[in-house]
């Protein structure tokens, strides 16, 4: 009798286990559905990327990539190296352009410095280093001053730096990064536009690691969208 007992009572426990297998192995395909797709580099519009509205047109036959960011940023200052690289890799086959956000008037205020550096001939010697200044070195720039004492030496003299920073030129950079944000729509950064028609921002599923593998995908699809 205990036998009998045992042995009903086994069949019982497996014919319970048998719907907790079925879902534990559905569980493990859609686990598996899901790595597959980040292992294959699977990106979808609407998740990972979204259209922009009203895209800008771009010429020539490179790939253009336009960041959004500001120096003020801490996720950009942790994006800008691994941006940097990407760039490098890919040599001649993207163009970059930085455009600075003016989220604020401190934002605003270190946009200027980097159209002042870009029109100095400064800007690929000092442009990682005024992240590190605000970031590491925890500066803090409230006015045209600040900066220009801060940054000036041989090759960037205090009083070019001024007159540049208050320059027209300087100053039209500035309106164009301002209608620039406004039309795609920028609300925070750091932010891609790839070659004028697709958005990647920083979500819930994409970090600023990622957000490169994204554009990699959406240029692969803009070549493939122009071949013959």
């Amino acid at each position: 009798m205990v036998k009998r007992s045992s042995f009903l009572l086994k069949q019982k426990l497996a014919a319970a286990s048998i719907p907790l297998i079925a879902i534990g192995s559905l569980i493990y395909l859609v686990v598996l559905s899901i790595t597959d797709d980040t292992a294959q580099g699977i990106f979808r519009e609407g998740q990972h990327y979204t259209i922009v509205e009203n895209p800008r047109r771009i010429r020539g036959e490179n790939i253009e990539v336009m960041e959004f960011f500001s120096y003020g940023c801490i996720h950009c200052y942790n994006f800008d190296e691994p941006l940097t690289e990407w760039v490098n890799d890919k040599k001649d086959a993207i163009q970059l352009v930085r455009t600075p956000l003016m989220g604020n008037e401190n934002w605003r205020l270190l946009g200027k410095h980097y159209y002042t550096l870009e029109q100095l001939k400064q800007r690929d010697r000092l442009h990682h280093s005024s992240f590190v200044a605000i970031h590491d070195r925890g500066k803090v720039f409230a006015d045209v001053d600040n900066l220009a004492d801060f940054f000036a030496d041989d090759e960037l003299p205090y009083d070019p730096y001024i007159s540049t920073f208050n320059s027209p030129s300087v100053m039209g950079q500035i309106n164009l990064a301002d209608q620039l944000s406004r039309r795609f729509k920028i609300s925070s950064v750091p932010t891609l536009i790839v070659h004028g028609k697709y958005k990647v921002a920083i979500t819930s599923d994409i970090g600023p690691n990622r957000m490169l593998e994204v554009v990699d995908h959406l240029i692969d699809k803009i070549r493939a969208e122009a071949a013959p």
